[in-house]
């Protein structure tokens, strides 16, 4: 169906990008609040203001999939289709296209077993990517961080479980953030990696790991027990102890531990969530079996538990984490803290 742009339509569509980039040039901080102003045909600041921030606001608490706080984003953008005059095209006549989606959950009670004692996901792991353990070796690896003499080098670990330790970032917390990526690419051979805090890790500090990473969104009739063909994830220093049989301070790198078995899977809950679809209908009759189709995501991340600093955040991660999620842990000197 052909598409002829239209000055309402154009307004949504280029709210999202000029208020990404009008907002790095003001030369002083957007208010936290704005009071919505009566939206024009014409593409004003106060137009995209009025739109954005009540999309943005904490009443949507982050339009995570499958939430209430999403169907309230969805709700407000059909809605806006509907005053602009544009046809719905989602499910029967409405906007909305439903998706039967399924929230897994990292299971609390589907063990991991060493030693024949069971370790159950929330308390004493973390499962990010889960992994089927069929008794596989352990192996410690070291400290895992920019300089590779302090880990176990990555052809020494086909087939093998690795458990790293990780730095105690400044706030005495391990440095767990953006990790992942990095750890894959230096240990892809192994069978798993199992990260734990330089100094250990406590069941406390799994909180709030478990509410940021403990679960996905699968289509239905994808198998609950995921299985990663890598694992990765999170322990506790007595976990790492169990997997290694004994304590970790002044252990060898290559100092081989204990078997595994068993799986972090997940406990699912259909959660069905949904897009938001509008069409504006094309004059040219030799065109109307085409379509040109905008997007853009109407969900985000939800909402965690705590405050956070995001200025502080920022500041350190631009000089910790250069390169974001494919940074290495970089060991900070009073000179990089200042």
């Amino acid at each position: 169906m052909h598409f002829r742009a239209n000055h309402r339509l154009s307004a949504g569509i280029v709210a999202f990008v000029t208020a990404t980039s009008s907002a790095s040039a003001q030369s002083k901080p957007l208010p936290l609040k704005h009071k919505p102003e009566p939206t024009t045909a014409a593409i004003t600041p106060a137009d995209l203001m009025t739109r954005l921030y009540i999309f943005a606001d904490d009443s949507m608490m982050g339009r995570a999939a499958a939430t209430i706080y999403n169907d309230r984003g969805t709700d407000y953008i059909a809605g806006e289709l509907k005053k602009m005059g544009i046809q719905p095209g989602g499910d029967s006549g409405t906007y909305f296209q439903q998706l039967p989606l399924v929230n897994l959950r990292l299971s609390t009670t589907k063990p991991l077993t060493i030693d024949g004692h069971q370790y159950f996901g929330g308390k004493d792991f973390i499962a990010r990517q889960p992994h089927a353990f069929t008794g596989e070796q352990v192996v410690y690896g070291g400290l895992f961080g920019p300089d590779t003499s302090l880990m176990i080098s990555p052809d020494s670990v086909a087939g093998k479980i690795v458990v790293l330790r990780t730095p105690i970032g400044p706030n005495g917390k391990p440095t767990w953030n953006n990790m992942r990526q990095p750890v894959n690419r230096r240990f892809g051979r192994a069978n798993a990696v199992w990260l734990v805090g330089m100094d250990g890790m406590t069941p406390a500090d799994m909180e709030p790991l478990f509410d940021n990473i403990g679960s996905l969104i699968i289509t239905p009739g994808q198998p609950e027990n995921v299985n990663f063909p890598f694992g990765f994830g999170y322990i506790t220093g007595a976990t790492a102890e169990a997997l290694m049989g004994a304590p970790m301070a002044g252990m060898k790198i290559g100092t081989l531990g204990r078997t595994l078995q068993g799986a972090g899977t997940f406990d699912s809950l259909k959660a069905p969530a949904r897009n938001v679809i509008g069409i504006i209908q094309g004059s040219d009759p030799k065109l109307r079996g085409q379509y040109v189709a905008i997007g853009a995501h109407n969900d985000h991340i939800g909402f965690q538990k705590g405050g956070v600093d995001h200025d502080s955040v920022k500041a350190f991660n631009d000089v910790a984490l250069p390169e974001g999620a494919d940074s290495l842990p970089r060991a900070m000197t009073p000179a990089m803290m200042a």
